[in-house]
Order: structure tokens, then sequence, then C-alpha cells
């Protein structure tokens, strides 16, 4: 299943909605996952559970700007379960 067909899927489901998105948006939740990013590789050497919480943080908000691309977004609450599950739906 291609990512359009999947996020159509979610959408039927009621798990996202369809909304315009500006790229500002996007842009911000871009730079918030880099500097995620930076802060859990300063954290790597310090605290293990907090470098992979923001590195966790950062591949949340990375998810979401690409559904906002595709001119989505997460509508149930569940941004972490709804962003995570693409990858399990694919064929081998």
């Amino acid at each position: 299943m291609n990512l359009k067909k999947y996020l159509d899927k979610l959408s039927e489901q009621g798990f996202l909605k369809q909304e315009e998105i500006g790229f500002n948006q996007v842009r911000a939740l871009l730079d918030s996952a880099f500097k995620n990013i930076k802060a859990s590789r300063k954290n790597l050497s310090i605290d293990e559970e907090t470098c992979y919480t923001m590195a966790y943080n950062a591949m949340i908000k990375i998810a979401r700007a690409l559904i906002f691309l595709q001119g989505f977004r997460p509508d149930d609450g569940q941004q972490h379960k709804t962003t995570n599950v693409y990858e399990k739906h694919q064929s081998p």
C-alpha cells in the first residue's frame, strides 16, 4: 500500500482529517525536530533515556510534517500512534 492510499484509509477511519497546512507550520516542526536531534546527541553520554526520548520526539515531529505535506492532520488525539503505524502495514 502506498503512502497516499494509507493516509486516505486513516482519514476514512477518523485518524486523520484533510486540511491545508501552511508550509510555515511544516518548517516549524522540522526546525524543532532538528533541535531535538541536536539535544539528543548532546545527552547521549549523560542520560541515554533522555537521548532516546528526544530522538523519539524528533521522529514524531518529522512524521507529522510528512503528514502535513500530504494535506492531512492527525485528528484522533493519538498522534504518536497515528504517525508510527505506517511502517507496520507495509508488505515485505
